[in-house]
């Protein structure tokens, strides 16, 4: 199940690490323009404070845009983390409902149950349709024992 949503996401995937490269790209770029404009300030303007300040703003400046992109990083970071705690707990939920004992596959309904209400929108169709199909796997075996 794993695999097929990973399959139908990748795209998203792929443009969220191109999107991070050109990010990472853009400040890099802007950190040697800021220095090639300091060094210019420099040799243009005479006065020792002018040059200070100038490169005081633009340090300033670079220190806000790369805070930023940080933070964002990060951010990016913790929900991919969290997607992927979530995953695991799917993948566990699956394993325990393939347990032979019957409280494994309780607690694994219990683990899925939790992801159903907690996360409807992700996991919320998953879940319903791997029900249906246990539902379905039960009756049929019912229908062969009493055979």
């Amino acid at each position: 199940m794993r695999r097929l949503r990973a399959a139908a996401n990748w795209p998203e995937r792929a443009l969220r690490v191109v999107l991070w490269r050109l990010e990472a790209r853009l400040a890099s770029t802007t950190v040697a323009l800021l220095g090639v404009i300091a060094v210019v300030a420099a040799v243009w303007w005479e006065s020792s404070d002018e040059v200070r300040n100038f490169g005081l703003l633009a340090g300033g400046v670079v220190a806000v845009a790369l805070a930023i992109w940080r933070s964002r990083v990060a951010e990016r970071q913790a929900e991919t983390a969290e997607a992927a705690r979530l995953d695991a707990q799917f993948e566990l939920g699956l394993r325990m409902l393939q347990d032979e004992r019957e409280n494994i596959q309780l607690d694994g309904l219990a683990i899925l149950e939790r992801l159903f209400a907690e996360y409807p929108e992700a996991y919320g169709a998953l879940i319903v349709e791997l029900m249906d199909r246990r539902l379905e796997q039960r009756r049929e075996g019912d229908v062969d024992d009493d055979r």
